[in-house]
């Protein structure tokens, strides 16, 4: 639905040729497509004919612009900002009065790629304090992989943003970013497209290498080691496993020597591996990487390596033992695969069942969960206040279910593990959409989707008052009245007011207000004389 914004501005006039550019042939199997296409074209050229704020009074036009001449016919005949003014005796394009709430285009946009298979996007801003809050950025990004090309949208208050990998970002693709800043009274549009190439990173070396057995057969020894998968992948499985080891070290030499090492290579879905043929009570050198493959190029990661001696003393080859646990390096990460399943309604609230692993050998006591809501379809009403509600819970399971949740909304979600001395690891995040209301299965009893219900109806008897002082008309009283039969649907009213000129133009000033109480009343002060106000 933002081609239409994607073509040069100097295009935006020309409405047919946006409805021409709408047909073109990638979305010819997608009528949805074409449709939201068209019905941009028809906003942007909306827009255009009637841009924002106010023009000034014909005796405050001064100089050129005071010309008896008809330099335009509306504000889409006048370029960027400027609006299509009356001077008394002619039209002219002027810059209009308080365009400056409307935040300005950001700037400096900069990817950079993080270990964890990430790319944090950072952009800057021009400060204006009269742009009015709140400022919702919008990241719109797109990878030349795949067909066809999916654009996708990132919605945040912060100047950065993070994006995962793999499969959202592939490893090797080149992705194009913009970003536009937006408020109430509109936005100045995306910026220029910032291409970037994302690299194919390493994976990290395995974790908690260990020799976890010895055993003694027919004169040598044969040494079981195990480990925990990387922690970073790009994104990919580990499509196979590298083991090394060396020759019988000489013990408590500090001079570098030359050993010839040994090599075997395993399925990536294994985590532990036999050495055979080993010399009894030697010492060797043991190293285990990972390998990872993006179509016909693979990386071989870091390695992780241990000293280690084939020997624990004399044992019959018959006899198992229990393998050694080694504690989870708090550190790093002990919680993988988390896995946020399908949303549906139980008993008419929405919920999500949440399942994770925990690495073998971690000393975890329970799990702490946090998740926040981030923003929903349309009005992102829990902006308004500054903190946003954070929810928690724990359990000594390896699954919870999360409850009361919105519909078609995006939901931030980070597990902690936390072990016995009350530690927590640096956590997991993930991200996760609820379905639109229609769309989610399970069971509503007693309530109806907000797409099926009836809009309120507006107040009315709407009145204005001004209170009269020596100079100026200074105060104004609004008075309304509560529509009928809808008390229990309203939770608050909002209030609009700002000059505007022609009386006819329906463009609102800056100022706003959310008002929920009785008397359905308000106070506004600050209101000049010899001006048209609407509210």
């Amino acid at each position: 639905c933002l081609y239409a914004c994607d073509r040069p501005l100097s295009d935006y006039i020309h409405h047919n040729d946006c409805l021409s550019d709408c047909n073109h042939e990638r979305n010819k199997n997608n009528i949805n497509a074409r449709h939201a296409c068209s019905e941009s074209c028809d906003v942007i050229s909306s827009l255009l004919k009637q841009k924002y704020g106010s023009c000034p009074a014909p005796n405050d036009i001064r100089g050129f612009k005071s010309a008896c001449v008809q330099e335009c016919a509306n504000d889409l005949n006048c370029d960027g900002l400027h609006k299509c003014c009356d001077n008394g005796c002619g039209q002219v394009c002027h810059k209009p009065v308080a365009y400056h709430v409307i935040p300005a285009v950001p700037t400096d946009v900069q990817i950079t790629e993080k270990n964890d298979d990430g790319m944090i996007v950072t952009w800057n801003t021009t400060k204006s304090s009269s742009a009015l809050p709140p400022i919702v950025y919008i990241l719109r990004w797109w990878c030349m992989h795949g067909t066809p090309v999916v654009v996708q949208y990132k919605f945040t208050t912060n100047k950065r943003a993070k994006l995962k990998g793999h499969p959202l970002i592939q490893p090797e693709s080149k992705c194009n970013f913009m970003v536009a800043a937006i408020n109430i009274h509109g936005s100045e549009g995306f910026t220029k497209v910032k291409a970037y190439t994302k690299g194919f990173l390493k994976p990290s070396q395995p974790l908690n290498l260990e020799h976890v057995r010895t055993k003694l057969q027919d004169g040598k020894a044969e040494i079981t080691i195990r480990w925990l998968p990387p922690q970073h992948t790009d994104g990919l499985p580990v499509t196979r496993y590298k083991i090394s080891w060396s020759d019988g070290l000489p013990r408590g030499s500090k001079s570098y020597v030359r050993v010839q090492m040994h090599e075997k290579t395993i399925p990536g879905d294994r985590n532990s591996y036999v050495i055979p043929k080993l010399q009894w009570c030697t010492l060797y050198f043991i190293q285990v990487q990972a390998e990872v493959k993006w179509i016909e190029k693979s990386l071989f990661g870091k390695s992780a390596f241990i000293h280690t001696e084939a020997c624990h003393g004399p044992q019959p080859a018959k006899e198992i033992e229990m393998e050694s646990i080694s504690p989870v390096d708090f550190q790093r990460f002990s919680i993988y695969n988390i896995t946020v399943h399908t949303p549906a309604f139980v008993n008419s609230k929405l919920t999500a069942n949440v399942t994770w692993f925990i690495y073998p050998g971690s000393n975890v006591k329970n799990v702490k969960l946090y998740w926040t809501l981030d923003v929903c379809e349309g009005e992102a009403t829990h902006r308004k206040t500054k903190v946003r509600l954070k929810n928690e819970a724990s359990t000594n399971q390896s699954y919870f279910t999360i409850s009361d949740l919105l519909s078609d909304c995006v939901y931030e979600l980070k597990l902690h593990a936390v072990n016995f001395m009350g530690k927590m690891d640096e956590g997991r995040t993930e991200i996760f959409t609820t379905p639109p209301c229609l769309a989610t299965k399970g069971s509503i009893v007693n309530q109806t989707c907000l797409s099926e219900v009836t809009p309120l109806l507006p107040p009315f008897g709407l009145n204005v008052f001004f209170k009269r002082k020596l100079t100026c008309i200074c105060q104004a009283f609004v008075f309304w009245q509560h529509p009928v039969d809808q008390e229990s649907r309203i939770s608050q009213f909002i209030v609009l007011w700002g000059p505007s000129r022609p009386p006819s133009s329906h463009n609102f000033g800056a100022s706003s207000i959310v008002y929920n109480s009785s008397p359905y009343k308000i106070y506004v002060p600050g209101v000049g004389k010899a001006l048209c106000f609407l509210f």
